[in-house]
């Protein structure tokens, strides 16, 4: 899954409202990433607009699972908090120094086959005209690369330097037990960023959208868990079948209670006796 770094920055794996079994309908505003129309091949991205309803519920969603976390169990939550802060760095930074080798020999690679585009030119072998558009090729891939290595050392640099200090995030947590909105102190003093990626999947008006929270001085500390097509699809077949019972349920209950009501006065009144056929 892509993800842009910069501008709309929002952990956990999330579905939207209507998978959560919440109505289909999004609020009125949305967040898009900064990146999406920038004309620059080496540093635009895809779209990841994410409305701001479904944000602040993910992120109040987030808060309440940490802070019960905390509550039920400080010591073992730190102690969970130091093992992921360690695996996710030691993966992270190990990752992106193969990436940066990847990167970099591409980058040799296309030095040589820029020399050969040269080379071919001067000797009449292949037009001008080619030698441009080939060129051209070429260098916007080499741009990509030299941003991505950019990215890349950034991300390990941040990652060595960085330190987690799940005491003093407790310490902050524990001003906001049984938390029910979102304030911008909450925001302001429990989340470090959050990122959006794009939209996985699309099926009947239900999204698959993961976005990542990292919390203050601890990180991310919701994996995120893998769902193929497959798995999502049905995921939503069942949550609309279960929709479905729910409201022939209330459908049901209705008219039962309305049945009741006019048995009782039906006694009285002649309207409801002959409503009910009597």
């Amino acid at each position: 899954t892509g993800v842009c770094r910069r501008g709309l920055q929002v952990g956990i794996r999330v579905r939207d409202r209507g998978e959560q079994g919440l109505p289909l309908r999004d609020s009125d505003q949305d967040f898009q990433g900064s990146n999406f129309r920038n004309n620059n091949p080496a540093k635009k991205c895809d779209s990841h607009s994410i409305s701001a309803s479904s944000l602040e519920e993910i992120i109040l969603r987030a808060i309440q699972t940490v802070t019960q976390s905390v509550f039920d169990d400080e010591e073992n939550f730190t102690r969970q908090v130091m093992a992921q802060w360690e695996s996710r760095q030691s993966g992270t930074t190990e990752a992106a120094n193969d990436e940066i080798k990847q990167a970099e020999k591409r980058i040799k690679q296309l030095d040589e086959l820029i020399m050969g585009l040269y080379e071919g030119k001067q000797s009449g072998v292949i037009p001008d005209r080619q030698v441009q558009r080939i060129m051209k090729q070429y260098d916007d891939e080499q741009a990509k690369l030299e941003e991505r290595i950019k990215d890349l050392q950034t991300i390990i640099s941040s990652e060595t330097t960085a330190k987690a200090n799940p005491k003093k995030f407790v310490a902050l947590v524990k001003k906001y037990k049984d938390v029910s909105v979102v304030t911008d102190e909450m925001l302001h003093e429990l989340i470090d960023r959050v990122e959006v990626h794009r939209i996985e999947y699309k099926y009947h008006g239900v999204k698959l959208q993961n976005v990542d929270i990292y919390f203050s001085f601890i990180g991310d500390i919701f994996p995120n868990e893998d769902i193929d097509e497959e798995t999502f699809k049905a995921q939503v077949d069942e949550i609309v079948e279960q929709k479905r019972i729910a409201k022939n349920r209330r459908i049901a209950e209705r008219f039962k209670e309305r049945v009741a009501d006019l048995r009782e006065r039906a006694e009285t009144e002649p309207e409801a006796a002959a409503e009910l056929g009597l």
